[in-house]
């Protein structure tokens, strides 16, 4: 895990110790641990759709700016990423599609 990652993590399971408002503690220790787990698979799809997202606006003021290595070169990452998204189950197919 990056350290960003842990930190990200680590600060969101304080806010839900600290306020119960945000998600309400669980009573079962599966329950504890699931939550956790929940937890730490949203961060993880956040920060993969946080760099498709990314990758795609870079991708996109290449285009503008006309610089024909650079825009093949970002789409076929941009491509592969937003690719690998699907497998993972983090976005869909037909979203996917339309992001190409």
């Amino acid at each position: 895990l990056t350290k960003l990652y842990k930190k990200e993590l680590s600060n969101s399971i304080k806010a839900t110790q600290k306020n119960n408002t945000l998600v309400d503690m669980p009573n079962l220790k599966s329950s504890c641990k699931r939550a956790l787990l929940s937890e730490k698979r949203r961060l993880r799809n956040k920060n993969y759709l946080s760099t498709v997202s990314t990758l795609m606006k870079k991708t996109l003021l290449a285009m503008l700016e006309k610089d024909e290595k650079t825009i093949s070169n970002l789409i076929s990452i941009t491509y592969s990423k937003i690719d690998k998204a699907v497998q993972k189950g983090i976005i869909q197919l037909n979203k996917g599609n339309s992001k190409k």
